[in-house]
């Protein structure tokens, strides 16, 4: 009979007592005495943890009470747990070179589908999700902006009238124009789910001529016609739960960690939408023979422009970022800009 010490727990109260299990293997019988109590239990009916490295294991009888003891063979023994697949296991929990093989296994595996797994799904996903639904998150978004960031427009009616007609010169499909104002003036565009364009005032105030805000419009369908924003949505959605998923519970502190590579991803993410709206914009632009040019001089005062505004404010909704790789790039399309 195999005599293990340890602590039972009676599952009321936190309170636990010095107990002894006495096992007979070939009855299948548990017997559990302790100071004035004792029970007994069937061995086929009482789950056992699993073994991890030499941590305290839990037996779990069916009266809901609990039984502990760092008699890790024993157990072992008793439940024939170091047979076969779990003896590996075991073997390998205890081997660091092992251990740190499997810590290498994981990041380059997690590290693989957030560079390519994840966007190869998502690139296939978001056009599969009802543009009804698009509509309904960009118009959700606009609204949680509208009461964290924009105040109404300050253009006038005939600002408003001017912008709306040059973007009617383009081939718009489906997209909504909507001007907001911000306590810091910020000038920038953006684009919702759903093929809403936000244009803020002092972008509109900030283009000297026609033709630069048609090449921000232009760029601004570019997202619209690859689904940017829903693709973006889903990459963020996707990389978090996969981090969750490798890291754990994932609360205070560790969900800032955890969140980090998914910040860094969505920053080159952002690059490569950037440059693919671009080469959208550049193309557009020269069948209605605007130089793709304009884009990047416009690019050039929204930098300038955003040098001189405070950075809580510019990271915030800043959607333009390597500018000046950006305009090199649009230079090759238009050959020579300057």
């Amino acid at each position: 009979m195999t005599e293990i010490h340890g602590l039972w727990h009676d599952g009321d109260s936190s309170a636990s007592l010095h107990a002894i299990l006495n096992a007979s293997p070939h009855l299948k019988r548990l017997r559990l005495t302790g100071v004035d109590f004792e029970r007994e239990y069937s061995l086929d009916a009482t789950r056992v943890s699993a073994r991890v490295g030499n941590i305290p294991r839990r037996l779990e009888f069916i009266d809901k009470t609990c039984f502990e003891t760092q008699d890790n063979d024993a157990i072992d023994a008793l439940f024939h747990q170091t047979r076969g697949r779990q003896a590996v296991i075991h073997w390998m929990e205890n081997h660091i070179a092992w251990i740190m093989a499997a810590l290498l296994c994981t990041g380059l595996i997690t590290w693989a589908m957030l560079a390519f797994g994840i966007p190869y799904l998502v690139e296939r996903t978001a056009y599969m999700i009802p543009i009804r639904m698009e509509a309904e998150m960009g118009a959700q978004t606009l609204q949680a902006l509208d009461t964290l960031a924009f105040k109404p427009t300050r253009l006038s009616a005939e600002q408003q009238t001017r912008g709306r007609r040059l973007l009617l010169t383009l081939p718009d499909g489906t997209v909504r124009l909507e001007f907001r104002a911000m306590q810091s003036d910020i000038a920038n565009a953006f684009t919702l789910p759903g093929g809403t364009i936000v244009v803020t005032d002092h972008l509109i105030e900030l283009a000297d001529s026609d033709e630069e805000l048609q090449a921000v419009f232009a760029h601004e369908l570019g997202h619209v016609h690859y689904h940017h924003p829903i693709k973006a949505w889903l990459q963020n959605s996707a990389s978090a739960l996969l981090i969750a998923a490798v890291i754990g519970d994932v609360s205070s502190i560790t969900a800032n960690v955890a969140a980090l590579p998914t910040l860094l991803l969505q920053n080159r993410y952002s690059r490569t939408f950037e440059v693919q709206a671009d080469d959208f914009a550049a193309q557009l632009l020269q069948t209605r023979g605007i130089s793709p040019c304009l884009l990047g001089e416009i690019l050039h005062k929204l930098d300038a422009s955003a040098k001189n505004k405070s950075t809580d404010a510019l990271d915030f909704l800043s959607t333009h970022p390597a500018t000046d790789k950006r305009i090199e790039h649009l230079e090759e399309h238009g050959k020579q800009c300057r």
